[in-house]
């Protein structure tokens, strides 16, 4: 039986890969499947969306309306898996697109629900390109949902 740590396959695609790749955080991702890597968290899939908006962490929780004691703590604690609202916050402060925010929120664990008018709001300015948090905190308001 061949061990384990010699090759391990990437989830969701055909490409393999050695452990000590693996170890260096190196990352193979093929295929259409949103977890590239077992090892992976909403953490790690949070910090290449940040580093891919070339934005800075302050522009960042500026843009999602949070303080930066709680945007630290979500940077910092890789444990910490923040509330569908900030999951929400934060893919408007990083402009993602559709598929994007999707996938990012796989990774928290949550997906846009069709019966909650909150998640339709957000869906609808993700779609429109609405990025303004104020803006959606407002029409959130309008209807009488809980802001972000």
């Amino acid at each position: 039986m061949k061990e384990r740590n010699d090759e391990l396959r990437c989830a969701g695609s055909g490409e393999r890969k050695d452990s000590d790749s693996r170890n260096r955080g190196e990352r193979k991702s093929g295929g259409k499947h949103p977890w590239p890597e077992a090892e992976s968290s909403f953490y790690d899939q949070l910090l290449e969306k940040i580093i891919q908006s070339g934005m800075t962490d302050a522009e960042i929780y500026r843009r999602a309306g949070m303080d930066r004691r709680r945007f630290s703590e979500i940077r910092c604690r890789h444990n910490v898996m923040p509330k569908r609202r900030t999951v929400f916050a934060l893919i408007l402060a990083l402009h993602l697109s559709y598929d994007e925010a999707v996938e990012l929120m796989q990774w928290a664990g949550i997906a846009f629900s069709p019966a909650s008018q909150t998640d339709q709001i957000v869906k609808y300015c993700i779609c429109h390109k609405i990025y303004d948090v104020i803006l959606v905190n407002q029409m959130l308001d309008d209807i009488g949902e809980k802001i972000l």
